[in-house]
């Protein structure tokens, strides 16, 4: 369809104040948070032609590219913080095996060298385009070894080894014990088709069949297969890494050495990947795409930052130190000293309180009441309960997991009761993205939430005008437009300049959808 805001273009990286300790200047700062904005730009006269070019390409694997994985936190571990573990945390063992991307690089399967995208050049496209293939080479670059020098607390950058470090393989290798263990898993395949697609063991030889398409998705899931079909499962699947989990968590202490946070925002993310599969049959499908890919994305990634939440609240006092930072607006205590205007996410709250993140959280009510769910209200109540404790100065560690489990779960029926979605007119897709705009000029905030509104708001924007073309709003555009410059970092900034920030809030009380 036409396309009025395409995709949330790259930026080189994921927004975190500073560098890490003991890394050397830059010779050319890098901006480190440009990833997650949509540019607007006039609908094309071309069914499915992709009018903007992407804003946020470079972010799309920010913690995957060398550039974007490692602009981070530049603090030492706080005073009386746990120290690391002394030695890697040990992934799950994985029920089925993984094959490796060679499995799936025959000529007559997934190599067959056509257009990016087209059927039979899966691999290919992969291999070329997509970041994820160069996970593992991200871990060999110097600003890694300093990470994990950091880390670890070793003396000496030699002595640091992030490509054989296990809590880095697990997210930027497939498989790094059975790749220890001498199986077809090499490293520098970085994270391919099967950390999407499911451990192959059981299906590769069948999944090309008659009889594989006649296998229900219970019985293919049977055989380890994951269907990237189901938008719900393909959230999950990106949500291990890109938000964490309790095995996968990336704390505080890995951010002060470096690793940048984990900000993941699914639609953006999606836009962003060079797909290996049809994606204009995907908008002819589903028009509305745009809209399904954002609300579903919010709330499922908030249904695992939940869980890890809750995690961290309740893991041993020894192992884990309370709060977690990694729970908080970074930009609360690391900022300029010198403001040039107030920030508006100081408002009744005492300059360098820490406030939670609002990362995850701030827009789930929103997109559960485009989702047609019932409990809207109720979640919202109890995401704002949750937070209210966060915001304690000793926040209760028992009532925070309690609180996050508890909200979690209301989630999960939130999305089991969803059922599928129907299409909607683009009208009622304008009205949600008006809706947006006025609720933001009501309740303005941090960085977090000026650029998740950011990304709601142009997710709805571009559904209602795939849907339709005829709700195209120039100005509008152009005024998004405006206010997408500033939720990115200004050139030699490794975060937000709070003057930026207050004039997006000031832009937005500025604009008028009809």
């Amino acid at each position: 369809m036409p396309t009025a805001l395409r995709g949330h273009e790259a930026i080189t990286g994921f927004p975190c104040p500073r560098k890490a300790v003991g890394m050397a200047p830059q010779k050319t700062p890098i901006q480190s948070n440009q990833f997650l904005v949509r540019t607007p730009a006039p609908p094309s006269a071309s069914v499915g032609k992709t009018v903007n070019q992407t804003l946020f390409g470079r972010l799309f694997l920010g913690a995957f590219t060398a550039g974007s994985l490692f602009l981070g936190l530049s603090l030492e571990p706080t005073a009386g913080r746990a120290q690391p573990e002394a030695a890697p945390r040990e992934p799950a063992a994985q029920k089925f095996a993984f094959l490796g991307a060679a499995s799936c690089s025959s000529t007559a399967c997934h190599n067959n060298g056509g257009l990016a995208g087209s059927p039979r050049s899966e691999y290919t496209t992969w291999m070329l385009r997509d970041r994820h293939v160069r996970a593992y080479d991200a871990l060999l670059t110097e600003r890694s070894k300093r990470i994990v020098m950091n880390y670890r607390g070793l003396k000496d950058i030699k002595d640091a080894h992030p490509e054989k470090d296990l809590t880095c393989l697990q997210c930027h290798a497939l498989d790094p014990l059975a790749a220890q263990q001498g199986h077809r898993i090499a490293y520098e395949d970085g994270v391919s088709c099967e950390r999407c697609h499911g451990p192959a063991e059981k299906w590769i030889g069948v999944h090309h069949t008659r009889a594989w398409q006649t296998k229900t998705p219970q019985e293919k899931a049977a055989l380890g297969f994951v269907p990237p079909q189901d938008t719900v499962t393909r959230i999950q699947s990106c949500a291990g890494c890109h938000v964490g989990t309790p095995e996968l968590d990336v704390n505080h202490d890995l951010i002060a050495a470096g690793h940048p946070r984990l900000l993941f925002e699914y639609s953006s993310f999606l836009a962003n990947m060079p797909p290996h599969w049809d994606i204009k049959a995907d908008k002819r499908r589903t028009p509305d795409l745009e809209a399904r890919a954002w609300s579903l994305g919010q709330i499922v990634s908030a249904q695992e930052a939940l869980n890890l939440l809750a995690h961290r609240a309740k893991a041993d006092p020894a192992q884990g130190t309370w709060p977690e930072f990694a729970e908080y607006d970074c930009y609360s205590c690391h900022s300029a000293l010198k403001l040039v205007q107030p920030r508006a996410a100081d408002a009744g709250r005492a300059p360098g309180a820490a406030a939670p993140n609002d990362w995850y959280w701030t827009l789930v009510p929103q997109a559960l009441q485009l989702a047609g769910s019932p409990e809207a209200g109720a979640v919202r109540t109890a995401l704002h309960d949750l937070r209210q404790e966060l915001g304690q100065a000793a926040p209760d560690r028992d009532k925070v997991a309690q609180q996050a489990r508890g909200a979690s779960e209301q989630l999960g029926r939130c999305l089991a009761n969803l059922g599928k979605l129907p299409l909607r007119e683009a009208a009622s897709y304008r009205a949600a993205f008006a809706d947006m705009v006025k609720e933001g000029q009501k309740q303005q905030g941090s960085w977090d939430r000026a650029c998740q509104l950011h990304l709601g708001m142009m997710a709805l924007y571009q559904a209602a005008v795939d849907v339709d073309p005829a709700h195209h709003q120039p100005d509008v555009a152009r005024q998004v437009r405006e206010m997408n410059q500033k939720v990115r970092f200004r050139s030699g900034y490794d975060g937000p300049r709070p003057e930026d920030v207050a004039d997006f809030w000031l832009k937005l009380s500025k604009l008028a959808p009809r």
